[in-house]
């Protein structure tokens, strides 16, 4: 990296009460400043549904163009009409690694499993985000202290030993 280049990821911060600067390196810093100035908050009220009969679907991908993938499976009842997925960005745009909406199986290729569940989202590969945004689905869990119900998770990726060994 040019020193140029550097030069336009650093952004110093200087306090009046202190003598220290303080730097933030970002690749694409004001990409990067315009992402966390963003109120990413979402007051809507948390909730978990009982769907009888319900189905879930392995994840695949869409065709809506993105960074990585956009999906399509998740819950759905027993017509294949989509009920839950996985949001991660509160708008209507759907955002990489979502999952939007069921698709079209014959009912012939579904392994029935008669048991209650708790769907809980994708479980992300990548240890960080496994952390922050798998980990944080299971708050119905917790609060109502499940211990007798499996949780189902769905894979946008293989867990390799590099999620192990981070």
């Amino acid at each position: 990296m040019t020193e140029a280049n550097m030069n336009n990821t650093i952004v110093n911060n200087y306090s009046k009460n202190t003598k220290f600067k303080k730097r933030l390196y970002a690749i694409n810093l004001p990409k990067f400043e315009k992402q966390i100035a963003k109120n990413y908050v979402n007051l809507e009220k948390l909730e978990c549904n009982t769907i009888e009969n319900g189905i879930i679907l392995p994840l695949r991908k869409t065709e809506i163009p993105s960074t990585d993938a956009i999906y399509e499976g998740g819950v759905c009842d027993e017509n294949l009409k989509f009920i839950a997925g996985h949001k991660r960005v509160n708008s209507e745009k759907p955002h990489n690694f979502e999952c939007i909406r069921s698709y079209t199986i014959d009912k012939k290729e579904i392994d029935l499993v008669d048991e209650e569940v708790v769907f809980a989202g994708i479980a992300y590969s990548h240890f960080g985000h496994f952390l922050v945004e798998t980990m944080n689905r299971l708050w119905w869990v917790v609060k109502n202290n499940i211990k007798n119900k499996k949780i189902v998770f769905l894979k946008n990726k293989h867990f390799d030993s590099s999620f192990i060994e981070s």
